[in-house]
């Protein structure tokens, strides 16, 4: 299927008038690689918790809405949404030309929902939006701890562009966090992991690509991704090769680590452009520290994560 435009650039972002800093475009045109700006040729998925996410602070909408609009991917998982919080976003951002986009809300996690907004002009989706294991046992045995805080929100999206498509299934997550329990939620991580690693290997039956991408709230290296890494053991998966630890996506306490996480399946790590998650900074971005420290506490205590691929038939 053809298309009728290409890509916006940065340069169509909606603007912020009460931000200090004006140049964002420019700032984070930086991070998206030459051969991507203003090209149908690459799908980007952007994984970013934006911590309690609601529409009430108009500024801080508008701000948010504006480095959307210059990261501009085709599809953003979002996590801590409240529901219906993402619509004057799709509105402005297709308002501003950086696309036609929609959105889709979990029903679980009440306002800190798992959340879609996709940009209809470059992907489609092929199923109606569902929470993985609804219909399942969501408890640690013995306990009343939910395995899932928030269930994994999934589709089947298709990717589209002159040079080929992408089908796969697309899975946001938000595990458990570390709240002062005993065991520091490793448990319920732990059982996640283990049934994510359940689906992807046993009923994505269909032979297409998985992607599964969220706030995993640890690190790569946890003991808890046992099942995950061993799907990279067997060559089907993609996990610790994929997320680099030592590229902090989130800030606490004046540390960085590295709990925003993805993992792929093998056949659409064949796609990949950069073979690897990347993390969108701030630092570089946004010269004055004072400017960072400002946005983590406006915006977010967590970063953007990217992952790119070709848009082709691998077949």
């Amino acid at each position: 299927m053809s298309k009728s435009t290409s890509k916006t650039t940065a340069s169509t972002a909606v603007r912020d008038p009460e931000s200090e800093n004006d140049n964002i475009s420019k700032a984070i045109n930086r991070y998206v690689p030459e051969p991507l700006r203003g090209t149908d040729r690459f799908l980007d998925i952007v994984n970013w918790n934006i911590r309690y996410f609601n529409e009430l602070d108009s500024s801080r909408v508008r701000l948010i809405t504006q480095i959307m609009g210059e990261i501009n991917a085709d599809i953003f998982v979002l996590q801590e949404i409240a529901d219906g919080a993402l619509e004057e976003v799709a509105k402005a951002l297709t308002a501003s030309g950086a696309g036609f986009y929609k959105t889709a809300y979990g029903t679980t996690g009440g306002t800190q929902r798992v959340s879609f907004l996709y940009d209809t002009e470059w992907v489609r989706t092929k199923e109606e939006f569902t929470e993985l294991f609804s219909g399942e046992d969501n408890v640690v045995p013995g306990t009343k701890k939910r395995i899932f805080p928030r269930l994994p929100f999934h589709n089947v999206f298709h990717g589209i562009s002159q040079d080929g498509n992408i089908d796969f299934h697309l899975v946001g997550v938000h595990l458990k966090a570390f709240m002062g329990e005993k065991d520091d939620g490793q448990t319920q991580r732990s059982l996640s992991a283990q049934r994510l690693a359940q689906w992807m290997e046993q009923e994505t039956s269909d032979e297409r690509d998985v992607l599964i991408c969220g706030d995993w709230n640890k690190d790569p290296a946890a003991p808890e991704w046992a099942p995950l890494t061993a799907l990279e053991k067997k060559g089907t998966a993609r996990f610790h090769a994929w997320n680099n630890k030592n590229e902090g996506s989130h800030f606490y306490r004046g540390k960085r680590s590295r709990i925003d996480l993805v993992i792929v399946s093998d056949s659409l790590e064949k796609a990949a452009k950069d073979k690897e998650a990347t993390v969108i900074p701030w630092k570089g971005v946004f010269d004055s520290a004072k400017m960072r420290d400002e946005l983590i506490e406006k915006i977010s205590d967590h970063l953007p994560v990217v992952s790119r691929f070709y848009f082709r038939d691998l077949d």
